[in-house]
């Protein structure tokens, strides 16, 4: 077994599709917002092994407004991704290492919702 997808009720599709294909560089895999009502946007990564489910909230109760969960995407250079996102003004956290080779920050997606890039 293995996880398919993550899946994020957003209050706003497009800034979190732009979030997702901008920031983690996931790809739009399926592209639903030509229906009335319960619009999903698939992003992935080109191998099929991330997945991430956009669906627009039709209540704002349904978003994600909470602590205590992130989702985490790993990267080859976190301390340029990280400032490269600074440079932007997206206000990453500080770079932290749990060891020499293993070291990560922190970034808010449009719904509050904490994502990881880490590099191992």
């Amino acid at each position: 077994m293995r996880m398919a997808h993550v899946t994020v009720h957003t209050s706003d599709l497009s800034g979190s599709v732009d979030f997702y294909t901008r920031t983690a560089g996931l790809r739009i895999i399926r592209d639903m917002r030509d229906r009335p009502s319960n619009r999903i946007v698939f992003v992935g990564d080109d191998e099929g092994t991330t997945l991430v489910e956009l669906i627009e909230a039709e209540d704002a109760s349904s978003v994600y407004t909470g602590s205590g969960i992130s989702i985490g995407f790993e990267t080859d250079d976190a301390e340029g991704l990280r400032e490269r996102f600074e440079k932007e003004g997206l206000a990453p956290t500080k770079m932290r290492a749990v060891s020499e080779t293993t070291k990560f920050f922190f970034l808010k997606d449009p719904n509050g919702l904490s994502v990881q890039f880490i590099e191992n």
